[in-house]
């Protein structure tokens, strides 16, 4: 289905599904066997230039070329906060802790606790580097350090309580050794699932039916109406005799068809008629003199 052009595109880690943001507005979430978006989100009043989503895939920004970046929660898709900045954002990024890095020009800002509409729109920390344009941002995870890459190269920028100071070692381990990395490779192979059950609710996916009677019965009710309509349709079908019988108008439609062997045939028949026509005129050729003879019709 056609939204609109994307300018930019995120992967929800929650849920596994992408996330694109289009120029008129709109945020579309999608998975890999829909060919229409799961949701949509009007988000902004003009193009959609970045998208961040936190870490547990429950809130997600949009900062849009009107100069607004609004937060929605992504499971009641309700706007909660919205920050304006005196340009549009380009490049958005949450830390492990829900800090948010924005930039745009020169500037690169930090906000904090930004999932209320009490929290004004004052940055954390916020940081200049003149004569740059920042072009990407990225957070170090487990530690509080900013990586941004900008038109002259890269800087670091050191931010209090970004990082998670206590790593899970089930979660990836940034200590982990080349044996336990294999050990992770093969384990995420096992138990990856199918795309089709790429959702926008995951915790549906091993669950258990608290009321099977209902959804047997809804079975049971479609299987019967499946039977019906297949019945009703078989006798509603005319069973044809004599010139009607199937193989009678298959041959009626092949006699239509011109192919290279009817035309060879159809030549011939032309060719022998022509060879024909002369021997019938010299037949049908009478003397004048005789002529007088033949027996005249009263």
């Amino acid at each position: 289905a056609y939204v609109g052009g994307a300018r930019s595109i995120a992967l929800n880690r929650f849920n596994a599904c992408v996330v694109t943001g289009h120029s008129n507005g709109t945020v579309a979430l999608w998975s890999p066997i829909s060919t229409e978006p799961l949701a949509r989100i009007l988000a902004n009043r003009g193009s959609i230039n970045s998208i961040a989503i936190t870490e547990d895939g429950t809130y997600i920004l949009t900062s849009g070329s009107d100069a607004c970046c609004n937060i929605f929660d992504l499971r009641t898709y309700k706007k909660l906060n919205s920050i304006r900045l005196p340009v549009a954002a380009n490049r958005s990024i949450f830390s492990q802790r829900n800090l948010l890095a924005l930039s745009f020009g020169p500037n690169v800002k930090i906000y904090r606790d930004i999932f209320s509409e009490s929290t004004q729109g004052t940055p954390y920390m916020e940081n200049l580097y003149p004569g740059r344009v920042v072009e990407s941002l990225s957070f170090c995870p487990y530690e509080d350090v900013l990586g941004v890459s900008h038109s002259k190269g890269f800087s670091n920028m050191i931010v209090p309580g970004a990082g998670v100071a206590n790593f899970d070692s089930s979660l990836p381990n940034p200590f982990e050794t080349s044996k336990q990395r294999r050990q992770r490779e093969v384990r995420s192979l096992i138990e990856k699932l199918q795309p089709e059950t790429i959702s926008l609710d995951p915790t549906s996916i091993g669950g258990i039916d608290k009321n099977p009677a209902e959804r047997l019965k809804d079975l049971q009710l479609q299987k019967k109406e499946a039977e019906r309509a297949l019945r009703a349709k078989s006798l509603g079908k005319k069973k044809t005799r004599g010139r009607n019988k199937i193989a009678k108008r298959l041959k009626r439609k092949q006699h239509n068809v011109v192919d290279e062997k009817s035309e060879s045939i159809r030549r011939a028949l032309q060719e022998r008629k022509e060879q024909a026509k002369p021997k019938r005129e010299e037949e049908k050729f009478v003397d004048p003199i005789l002529k007088r003879f033949e027996k005249k019709n009263d």
